[in-house]
């Protein structure tokens, strides 16, 4: 009986889960589509900032995409160290063009790194660049367009150099959050532009082990500054494309989200709904856990309808995870079907069985984040 109520329950859940995302997915398909901004009057003179840290396998070509920029007034601040190479290949580089300045960087971390260029940033509007991405000539453009008028932030549009089924559910997860939702998250892979006076209000990046993206979007909210998405300004980058590269990059991405959750605990008390969304994957991560070790002692040690119960609150908690993170998948095809997208799709019960596996590690061992950290790159 327990049995059959739990199947029930987790059919009815299905059931909504579909009807709600395909609904969504729908509704926005069929809103006006977007449209690019107009060109200001005077494109404002930018900098962009690359930190690269041991980049010189993916620097050069960085540094090549962003020499071909159609813009008509910027410069190139590279902040660049590491053991091999990268600030001397940075340099061979900027000696054949005028537009690029290379900073040695000090062994800080990434943080520290971005401080570093704004030190020495002239720009009007500031952008910030990881050193693995490739840009599309109208990458710089598309941001402008945006900060200069529509928003105080903009994040870019991140494509994965490699495509397989892994980096691939990463980019059905950005559509389903950017473009369907609409809930902009400033995210250093597809980079981020802002106004100057925005940043000088905001401060300086906290040289400490925390994301500076998710910091910098989570105080940039709570100051009520607006953010914006910009669907063409594309940029092709290294996102994990592997099993090992994901877990590498999720487990390092949410110690670093818990200590800025720390760092930012004032402000985000001061909004418990945010607060509560950001606490949600680790609570449900943990409530897992729990169930399937109240399940296995049940196994063990207890006999007929306790052993059935604990079994259904396990399968009960884990199932209506898993479904909900269907939700994104099938937002997306319902919005936007493409057949490339497709192949992500059957990973989704593993990534997210590894990602709550990550918050529970994350969660006990939240300081063993390495403070310079290269994500898998190939050359």
């Amino acid at each position: 009986m327990i049995g059959r109520i739990t199947a029930v329950i987790l059919a009815a859940y299905a059931l909504l889960v579909a009807v709600r995302a395909v609904a969504r997915g729908r509704r926005v398909s069929a809103a006006p589509r977007w449209q690019a901004p107009p060109d200001p009057p005077v494109w404002p003179f930018v900098s962009v900032i690359i930190p690269a840290w041991k980049d010189r396998a993916t620097l050069l070509t960085c540094l090549d995409t962003v020499a071909a920029l159609d813009y008509p007034n910027y410069e190139a601040i590279v902040v660049a160290g590491g053991g091999d190479g990268t600030y001397t290949a940075a340099l061979d580089r900027a000696a054949s063009d005028a537009r690029l300045r290379v900073v040695e960087q000090l062994p800080k971390g990434k943080n520290a790194a971005l401080n570093q260029g704004l030190e020495c940033a002239r720009g009007e509007v500031i952008t910030f660049l990881d050193a693995d991405s490739e840009v599309e000539a109208g990458w710089l453009k598309a941001l402008v367009r945006r900060v200069d008028g529509a928003a105080d932030a903009v994040s870019g549009n991140y494509l994965p150099l490699r495509e397989t089924p892994v980096s691939l559910l990463g980019d059905v997860a950005k559509v389903a959050e950017y473009e369907v939702r609409g809930r902009v998250i400033l995210q250093g892979s597809g980079g981020i532009a802002l106004r100057r006076d925005t940043l000088v209000a905001l401060g300086r990046f906290p040289e400490t082990r925390v994301s500076s993206d998710w910091d910098l979007d989570a105080r940039a909210g709570v100051a009520g500054y607006r953010k914006a998405f910009a669907p063409d300004a594309v940029v092709r980058t290294h996102r994990p494309a592997t099993l090992r590269e994901w877990w590498q990059n999720e487990l390092r991405w949410r110690r670093l989200h818990l200590l800025s959750l720390f760092r930012l605990r004032g402000e985000l008390l001061a909004d418990p709904r945010a607060a509560a969304r950001h606490l949600f994957p680790y609570a449900l991560a943990w409530g897992v856990a729990g169930s399937a070790a109240l399940a296995l002692i049940a196994a063990l040690f207890a006999r007929g309808p306790a052993r059935r119960a604990f079994r259904s609150l396990a399968l009960l908690i884990a199932g209506g995870g898993l479904l909900r993170e269907l939700a994104a998948p099938l937002e997306v095809i319902a919005y936007r079907p493409q057949r490339r997208l497709l192949a992500g799709f059957a990973f989704s019960p593993l990534l997210t069985a590894l990602g709550w596996a990550a918050c529970i590690v994350a969660s006990v061992t939240p300081r063993q984040v390495k403070l310079q950290f290269k994500g898998a790159r190939q050359k």
